[in-house]
């Protein structure tokens, strides 16, 4: 009687596990950044907004300063982005870690 208690004790508990991590795993939620000036804290005049090979593209001028989406709180997830450098000799940087200025 005790070993058929603790095996469905055991088995309880494994099942209880299972349905908890299915419950907590977040669903995978795509947002895409519009790219166009509203959204964007930039140094005016460095960044242009345009259509490029079909496609809505941000151009940044070399020394543009940084360039920001705002009302943004990204914690956690991937960051897709493609980059045309016009030079070969491209060394820019694109901050992932970044803190409020407030």
């Amino acid at each position: 009687m005790k070993k058929i208690f603790l095996t469905l004790a055991f088995i309880w508990v494994i099942l209880l596990q299972s349905y908890t991590q299915e419950k907590n795993s977040k669903a995978s939620i795509s947002k895409s950044i519009p790219l166009n000036a509203e959204q964007w804290s930039f140094q005016h005049g460095k960044v242009d907004f345009l259509n490029f090979k079909g496609r809505k593209a941000m151009k940044i001028a070399p020394a543009s300063g940084p360039v920001v989406i705002k009302d943004l709180i990204f914690k956690d997830g991937t960051i897709e982005y493609d980059v045309i450098p016009s030079k070969t000799e491209f060394a820019s940087a694109i901050y992932f870690h970044r803190k409020n200025e407030k």
